[in-house]
């Protein structure tokens, strides 16, 4: 009621050209059991008889069910996971994730539970623990398909088989990244097709395969947008450790040039890393004043990151013993 009285006075000027306005809908908020805010939508009308009166009515808000309430209580602590309040403590943002999983699982939204699942998953690959998010990531995999969510089932599909390759199971990691390339070339995701072929090239240079790598990353190179620099620089990076692997220096100086050149700036961590790579490139092609260059290049924008630092600083000696400056060599091994 407290609503349609304000509404009274704004509502007349529109009603002077209709007969029926529909206001829309505003929100109420009471306390629930909890002490959580939950919010009520009101639907608003108001219309003008003809003696010219304006009357507001107000449909009486539902009471929200238990159903609503569980659905409430998951969408709370899945927006607490995705937009974390500052302080909060990376094991309180896991336990929020699994509560909020738990929550999908009570309503029941199988789709929902099944994105819960890959977004408590990152959470665990974020901290290199591999196996926990590849048995969620599976889990996740297997309610997608069953509920046939082409796009969650391929999601989960490329991110088990990414897991599954960080810890040695390369059998099931082709079969999974091949599915997730599959379908999302069957819904024509071209982002998600580009993602796989990247994790393919990944697996195939990991196990060898350096020509299949290479084609994977070009095919990749070519779907990825060119306004996304980040993907393209990254799959960039990759093509120029296949070219490493492979002998062809030039081409991988070539690839690393225009990687680090991509990437944004902000991306402190992946330019870094993509620079020491080009610093090892100049390396294996003699020319170690330009190794030694990038690779001191590479430790400024790895500041913070002691294990990138450590391999810049082996890299950088290895630049200056090649040179001949033993004595750099030495200091730069022993940092």
């Amino acid at each position: 009621l407290d609503v349609a009285a304000s509404l009274r006075t704004r509502l007349r000027g529109v009603l002077a050209e209709a007969d029926e306005f529909e206001y829309g809908v505003d929100s109420l908020s009471y306390l629930a059991d909890a002490d959580e805010s939950v919010d009520l939508d009101v639907k608003v009308v108001a219309r003008r008889s003809e003696g010219g009166s304006c009357t507001v009515t107000v449909d009486a808000p539902r009471q929200p069910s238990a159903a609503d309430l569980s659905r409430l209580e998951a969408e709370a602590l899945s927006s607490k996971v995705k937009s974390p309040v500052k302080g909060l403590s990376s094991d309180d943002i896991l336990e929020a994730s699994r509560l909020a999983t738990a929550a999908w699982r009570k309503v029941p939204d199988p789709v929902s539970e099944a994105a819960s699942l890959v977004q408590t998953a990152g959470l665990f690959y974020s901290r290199g623990e591999f196996t926990a998010a590849r048995d969620l990531y599976l889990q996740a995999l297997s309610i997608s398909r069953s509920q046939h969510d082409t796009a969650g089932a391929a999601e989960a599909a490329n991110n088990a088989g990414y897991c599954e390759l960080q810890v040695g199971d390369t059998g099931a990691s082709k079969a999974h990244l091949d599915e997730a390339l599959i379908l999302w070339t069957e819904s024509k995701g071209r982002y998600g097709r580009a993602t796989a072929l990247n994790n393919i090239g990944i697996w195939n240079r990991q196990t060898g395969s350096f020509g299949a790598a290479t084609r994977a990353y070009g095919e990749a190179w070519l779907l990825f947008s060119q306004r996304d620099a980040h993907d393209r620089g990254l799959v960039l990076n990759n093509l120029g450790l296949s070219y490493l692997s492979m002998g062809s220096y030039a081409r991988a100086i070539e690839a690393l040039t225009t990687a680090v050149s991509l990437l944004p700036p902000a991306e402190r961590l992946a330019r870094g890393r993509s620079t020491i790579n080009l610093g090892r490139a100049y390396l294996f092609n003699g020319d170690w004043r330009m190794a030694a260059r990038f690779c001191n290049q590479a430790l400024t924008l790895l500041q913070g990151s002691s294990g990138d630092v450590a391999h810049a600083l082996n890299n950088l000696g290895q630049a200056y013993a090649a040179g001949n400056l033993l004595a750099q060599a030495e200091q730069a091994v022993q940092d």
